[in-house]
């Protein structure tokens, strides 16, 4: 196993935490006590799309972080 940074592991946990929230607001939104706000069905339509965003820029981001660190790895030998 490679030494990565803590930065780049924080970042990739904050898109980790941030998708739970969304998991969590979305249930909270469609529960029946919220039922009687319009704006609230979408927001809870837009929040699999942003989950979705979410894990692309997670993975895109991991693998740039991946493919910098085996070419500054090649450089250095």
């Amino acid at each position: 196993m490679e030494k990565q940074s803590s930065k780049h592991e924080c970042r990739l946990i904050a898109v980790a935490i941030v998708s739970a929230l969304l998991v969590v607001i979305g249930h909270l939104i469609l529960s029946k006590s919220f039922s009687n706000m319009p704006l609230l069905e979408y927001t809870a339509a837009a929040i699999p799309f942003l989950m979705f965003a979410l894990c692309l820029y997670g993975i895109r981001y991991a693998s740039k972080v991946d493919i910098g660190e085996k070419m500054k790895g090649f450089r250095g030998h």
